[in-house]
C-alpha cells in the first residue's frame, strides 16, 4: 500500500523528514476554501515536504459558494505548488468526455483511483494529466461485477499497487 497523508492548518506541527522515513511517498496539502480563504501554513509546506523528497499536492475544500469562483481561486493560489499532483481527476476536467472547462488545471501527474478513467485518454488531454498513474483503493473486483456494472475484470493490482498507464 502506498503511504499518503493529507494537511491543513489544524495540523500545527508536521515533520516531512519524519515522514519520509516512515515510509510515506505523498502528501496532500489544503490550500484553499470556498472562493477567499488561503490556508497560511500551504505555501511552506510545499516548500517543506518538497525538501524531504515527498511528492505533494495541493487540495480545495468546497463550499457553497459558486464553482466556477472556488476553482478560480484555488487554481490562482495552488500555481506555487509545482509540481502539481492531481488526485484521480485534475480540477477542471470531465472524467468521462475529456472536456476540458476553464479554468482547468494542468497537472504534473494525476493518480487516478480504482480504475481508468475514459476522459482522461489521448493526447490532447496530456497537457492537464501529465504522466498518468492508476491506485489501488482496494475495491473488490466482485463489487464490479455486480448489477448495474456487470463488469467482469481480473485483479489490476494483483502485482503492483500503483501502475503507470503513461
Amino acid at each position: 500500500m502506498i503511504e499518503c497523508a493529507d494537511f491543513s492548518h489544524w495540523q500545527t506541527s508536521v515533520d516531512f523528514v519524519a515522514l519520509k522515513a516512515a515510509g510515506v511517498a505523498a502528501v496532500f496539502l489544503k490550500a484553499t476554501q470556498g472562493e477567499g480563504w488561503i490556508d497560511q501554513t500551504f505555501t511552506q509546506r510545499c516548500v517543506e515536504a518538497h525538501a524531504a523528497g515527498l511528492l505533494y499536492g495541493a487540495y480545495h475544500f468546497c463550499d457553497d459558494s459558486p464553482p466556477a469562483m472556488q476553482t478560480a481561486h484555488f487554481l490562482a493560489v495552488a500555481a506555487g505548488c509545482t509540481p502539481v499532483l492531481a488526485l484521480d481527476v485534475p480540477s477542471g476536467i470531465d472524467a468521462t468526455t475529456g472536456t476540458v472547462f476553464d479554468p482547468a488545471i494542468r497537472a504534473t501527474a494525476t493518480m487516478t483511483l480504482a480504475l481508468p478513467k475514459e476522459g482522461l485518454d489521448g493526447p490532447a488531454m496530456e497537457s492537464h494529466v501529465g504522466e498518468l498513474y492508476l491506485a489501488d483503493i482496494s475495491v473488490p473486483p466482485r463489487l464490479y461485477a455486480r448489477p448495474p456494472l456487470n463488469i467482469h475484470i481480473d485483479p489490476l493490482f494483483a502485482c503492483e499497487e500503483v501502475i503507470r498507464l503513461r
